[in-house]
């Protein structure tokens, strides 16, 4: 493991350490961790991640779940195109679009088997630019559903997806909430902060600073949950929590 300075990675503001392991940044309200994996530490983690990932304890059930969502709001941002996900592993989302008229790629550590014929394969990820030369301005859409907080350099992930999209397409980005009111007043730390798999929780300001760093403006923000009784537990219970 490499010991890095602590300064937060997403806006430059210096982090205050945390005793449950992480680093809270004043300025962007984002959380990282204080020392990061090596790459070859993250290739071999994520060499067998496919084997047992299950989109949380569901059976698999939340994948077909999510995707559903997932595709809903690609739907109402554009209607056919060419589209690469980010680090899918098992999800059925790349398959989905497929099957409703997009060209697809996706792009990730390993292949997934679970991947349609047509649907295209590039191994690669966010946290290495080097491979992705020929694929550079081609993409309608970038998504990446919770991806973005198991990268190295946010700054350099964010940098690729924008470097993927089309000067007129969208990117996509889903990741845990951090920075907002009611995780700011919620009581304990985050439980979505566990290295080497996430590694940074980037804020709504955080996620905007970046993409307005690569000339992206934010088009919609909102919180995603699979129907409204899970909405209205989670958040709820966090605006109980930040009333109290």
């Amino acid at each position: 493991m490499n010991n890095v300075p602590g300064i937060c990675r997403i806006c430059g503001n210096t982090l205050v350490a945390q005793d449950w392991g992480g680093a809270g940044c004043g300025r962007c309200g984002s959380v990282s961790a204080t020392i990061l994996p090596t790459e070859q530490e993250l290739n071999k983690y994520y060499e067998r991640y496919n084997e047992t990932y299950e989109g949380g304890h569901s059976g698999g059930q939340n994948l077909n779940r999510y995707s559903r969502r997932y595709f809903s709001i690609l739907k109402r941002i554009i209607k056919k195109g060419e589209i690469i996900d980010i680090g899918p592993s098992k999800s059925p989302f790349p398959n989905l679009c497929d099957q409703n008229g997009f060209s697809v790629t996706v792009m990730d550590f390993v292949k997934p088997k679970e991947l349609a014929t047509k649907v295209s394969f590039i191994e690669g990820n966010l946290n290495d630019k080097s491979s992705l030369n020929l694929i550079l301005g081609r993409f309608d859409i970038v998504s990446a559903w919770a991806v973005i907080e198991h990268v190295q350099q946010p700054k350099l992930a964010v940098e690729i997806l924008t470097s993927l999209c089309k000067p007129s397409g969208y990117v996509i980005v889903s990741t845990p909430e951090i920075g907002t009111f009611l995780t700011k007043n919620s009581v304990g730390h985050s439980g979505w902060f566990h290295p080497p798999m996430h590694l940074h929780l980037i804020s709504p300001l955080g996620m905007r600073t970046l993409f307005a760093q690569n000339d992206f403006a934010l088009v919609k923000w909102g919180r995603l949950e699979l129907n409204l009784m899970r909405y209205c537990l989670r958040y709820g219970l966090g605006l109980f929590e930040a009333i109290i």
